[in-house]
């Protein structure tokens, strides 16, 4: 059965992921062999397939907080679900990997509540559909074991590179700019032990709601970070948002779109209209805000412990040269493109999550209790088996 899975020296796994920019599911499929405390992970290839329109417009909708019926989260977790299939399939095709060939998929989910201290968190993607369409094993659910176990769930990236990116002889820093930034401390050495991650704050999620919603839709980023470029700091209204309390919070903590999404944008397009700034100037100051947010949890939170030696960055936020530009003003540090270390900054998420997805079948712990806050670490996720499925 499942159990020997766990006994291949090599599995062929399919990793899902969609963050909280919503825009779309990124497929990695990969190769992952080697000791659990040593493993080693080969990309086979990668892509992103976008969400339809429709679809997207009804998962910002239900993640806004706003009232929908029990059909409407029904009908979107199956076609949630199948988009997960439809880009496992996908990455599969362009990288001429048979179907027949996948050990199992890991299917992160789309997250559409997450309230931490609450223990709470709800991501859609129904994953029997994803099973029917890989016809493999899927793992699936990943963020409710941490949770139970007085966790919040969040950040779970950080096996992966406490295992796969952790240095022998530099500090490093692994900073994931998605909708929400995170980041993982890794001292030099080996192994998880002395490592500690937290969210930050906002990554992409407020310039690419405020973009599409001062545009209409005809945008949805700022590409390149030209219109931040182009802008000049809103200096009062950058203030008013480093008052937030997130920023007051001791690691570990994380946040999604209940804080930093619909709501705080709705705020920062009534204070547009009031002022009378150009969206340039907006944009300008959500990149700058966002820059800093990361830059002072660096420098509060973790420069007085370690003594960081480069920042790797991943995640949407890598391309955003003037959000690369304004950290690296701020804070006398490298910050690289994790492909500096061999991984793709794109398909790291996904990638995580199939080791994840491995761990789970494995019996191991896939949590990092000094990044989530758990009391301990516990194997993460459910299984759920394919029609007609034989080992």
């Amino acid at each position: 059965m499942i159990a020997r899975l766990a006994e291949k020296n090599s599995l062929t796994i399919v990793g899902l992921m969609s963050g909280t920019s919503m825009d779309g599911v990124d497929a990695a499929v990969c190769e992952i062999g080697g000791p659990a405390e040593a493993p080693t992970v080969r990309e086979i290839g990668f892509v992103t397939d976008p969400y339809p329109e429709n679809v997207l417009r009804r998962l910002r909708q239900v993640s806004s907080g706003d009232t929908h019926s029990a059909a409407e989260f029904c009908r979107l977790d199956h076609e949630i679900g199948e988009a997960f299939g439809r880009a496992a399939l996908r990455v599969l095709a362009e990288s001429s990997i048979p179907r027949e060939q996948v050990d199992l998929v890991a299917s992160h989910g789309q997250t559409i509540h997450h309230e931490p201290f609450r223990r709470e968190t709800w991501q859609l993607g129904e994953p029997s559909r994803i099973a029917a369409a890989v016809r493999a094993p899927v793992v699936s659910d990943f963020r409710r074991a941490d949770q139970a176990v007085g966790g919040h769930g969040a950040p779970l990236v950080p096996l992966f590179d406490a295992l796969l990116l952790r240095h022998q002889k530099r500090n490093r820093v692994l900073l994931n700019i998605g909708g929400i930034a995170n980041l993982t401390v890794l001292p030099a050495g080996h192994g998880s032990e002395g490592v500690f991650a937290f969210d930050t704050g906002p990554g992409n999620v407020l310039i690419d709601e405020f973009v599409a919603r001062a545009t209409d839709g005809r945008r949805r980023l700022d590409e390149d970070g030209r219109l931040a470029a182009a802008g000049e700091i809103d200096m009062d209204l950058l203030s008013g948002f480093l008052e937030h309390p997130y920023f007051l919070e001791e690691p570990p903590k994380s946040t999604g779109r209940e804080t930093f999404g619909a709501p705080f944008v709705a705020l920062t397009l009534a204070e547009w209209a009031r002022r009378g700034d150009r969206i340039e100037d907006v944009v300008a100051t959500l990149t700058e805000f966002t820059a800093l947010s990361i830059t002072e949890s660096i420098r509060e939170y973790v420069l007085p412990h370690v003594a960081v030696d480069e920042v790797l960055v991943s995640g949407g936020g890598v391309h955003n040269a003037t959000l690369m530009a304004r950290m690296r003003a701020d804070l006398d540090l490298p910050f690289d493109s994790l492909q500096a270390a061999g991984f793709s900054p794109d398909a790291k998420e996904a990638l995580a999550f199939a080791l994840l997805g491995r761990e789970t079948i494995c019996g191991r712990a896939g949590n990092v209790p000094g990044a989530t806050g758990a009391r301990e670490a516990v194997p993460l996720g459910n299984v759920t088996l394919p029609p007609g499925w034989r080992p």
